[in-house]
């Protein structure tokens, strides 16, 4: 639990407390969303009262549990925020994620950040949670390098850009030929309509005479949840949090696709086609933070591309396609995830997204003493 310091034990530590109760939502929420902002405005020009109005609205999200280092005048000095994650289908299905990790400038390199984690750590023991996720700003050299001493690896990486540059434009670089798709079928019980919200513009960019790029549909959606499986394969490389490549679960997740995609103006998917066979998808959803176009964002999962089919600009294409949305939507930002894809982050610098945030991962199982040693440094 958490107790208050007076001002001669801060220049030792700072006690952080699992602050999780609703009077500790209510009463730490306005401070911990001015300090947020510190970090957070490096990724966003989007000003600080949107981000404050984010923080704010996530810490009263019911599963999350903000952490709180805070000074016998009551001054938070230290924040973070825990929100447990479920996976269904996947090995293991639930998991903590630890964000929002803000120390004030003039505390830090005190241990505070230590001692958060301790106390949200407790917290997701007494949750039965082992896997950890964490996230932070990209090029934080000095967070990268407290999180790998904790035994934290590298999962994902976002990257972002403001004003989305369409797939018309020098985004897709030439030589990018045109091939015009198959008309997508009317409405009927036996087949499904394009699954985006808007027409995309014919012909969509294509990189090859004998691949097109096109709206998904109904009845691909067997063969993008097929691809899941090559993809599956790949992100055991890098991260913890793998679909379980049963019949079962392929079947819950075709359905859960499908769910999405009545949801037209929040998920997008779009799909590579080869003489019939699908080999390449990309999917997107749209987060919206009020009313203002400004607010809303264009957030892409991975692309992912069969290997036969790569170097060949597919990737780029399909990202391409998502991005002809965005004036159509209102959207102005877009954030572009990757699976530690080296290849794939220098394809979105080439297209000028910059680095954004860096998703990481740990075990408390695992790690045992060595996190518990750590932490109490």
């Amino acid at each position: 639990m958490s107790r208050l310091l007076d001002a001669h034990e801060v220049a030792s530590a700072a006690n952080a407390g699992a602050q999780v109760g609703d009077g500790a939502k209510a009463s730490g929420g306005a401070k911990v969303g001015a300090g947020a902002r510190v970090s957070a405005d490096v990724q966003t020009e989007a000003g600080n009262a949107a981000l404050r109005r984010k923080f704010l609205g996530r810490i009263s999200d019911p599963q999350v549990a903000p952490f709180v280092a805070e000074l016998a005048e009551e001054r938070i000095v230290g924040t973070l925020t825990v929100k447990r994650l479920d996976f269904p289908g996947c090995t293991p299905s639930r998991a903590g994620l630890v964000s929002q990790v803000w120390i004030d400038p003039e505390f830090r390199r005190l241990g505070i950040t230590r001692r958060l984690l301790r106390g949200s750590f407790d917290f997701l023991r007494s949750q039965d949670l082992d896997l950890v996720l964490l996230n932070f700003a990209a090029g934080n050299q000095e967070a990268e390098r407290t999180w790998t001493s904790l035994g934290f690896q590298p999962m994902e990486s976002v990257s972002v850009r403001v004003k989305c540059v369409h797939s018309d434009s020098a985004s897709i670089p030439d030589p990018v030929r045109f091939a015009t798709p198959s008309p997508l079928p009317s409405p009927s019980p036996s087949t499904s309509p394009s699954l985006l919200p808007l027409p995309l513009p014919f012909p969509l960019a294509s990189p090859s005479d004998d691949v097109s790029i096109r709206p998904a549909r109904g009845e691909d959606l067997e063969a993008v949840v097929g691809l899941y499986e090559n993809w599956s394969d790949h992100c055991r490389l890098v991260a913890p949090l793998v679909p379980s490549p049963t019949e079962e679960t392929i079947r819950a997740r075709v359905e859960r696709v499908r769910r999405e995609m009545e949801r037209r103006d929040q998920f997008l998917l779009v799909a590579a086609e080869s003489t019939g066979a699908i080999v390449g998808f990309a999917s997107a959803r749209v987060d919206t933070d009020g009313e203002e176009p400004a607010n809303r964002t264009l957030v892409a999962n991975p692309v992912w591309v069969e290997p036969a089919f790569r170097r060949r600009r597919v990737g780029r294409a399909l990202f391409g396609a998502l991005e002809s949305l965005c004036e159509g939507l209102g959207v102005e930002r877009v954030e572009w995830a990757g699976f530690g894809d080296r290849s794939g982050d220098a394809t979105r610098g080439a297209l000028g997204f910059r680095p954004y945030h860096v998703f990481a991962y740990t075990t408390l199982s695992e790690l045992g003493d060595h996190l518990e040693a750590r932490v109490a440094q």
